[in-house]
């Protein structure tokens, strides 16, 4: 199986961007390490936010494998994540 690359955009360690980082570790587990995860703080870069278009957070985008697909909101449910992220 290909590795998964994810990328999450929050906006300081607000509750909801400290949910989204649980939950995606909690995935990282479950997937026994094959999910890489990159945190980006728009507050720190939004440079990069603007790039990728992000305009909410906490946004996540599944960058590999291909396509890419984002969600964004409440990102503290694991069966969102995998059904809109394609985990499944």
């Amino acid at each position: 199986m290909h590795p998964i690359c994810l990328r999450l955009y929050v906006t300081g360690q607000t509750p909801s961007a400290e949910r989204a980082i649980a939950t995606l570790e909690e995935l990282r587990k479950d997937f026994d390490g094959r999910i890489s995860v990159e945190v980006i703080d728009v507050l720190d870069d939004p440079v990069a936010a603007l790039s990728d278009d992000v305009y909410a957070t906490p946004t996540v985008f599944r960058i590999a494998p291909a396509p890419v697909r984002r969600l964004f909101g409440d990102l503290s449910r694991k069966e969102t994540l995998i059904l809109g992220l394609g985990l499944a």
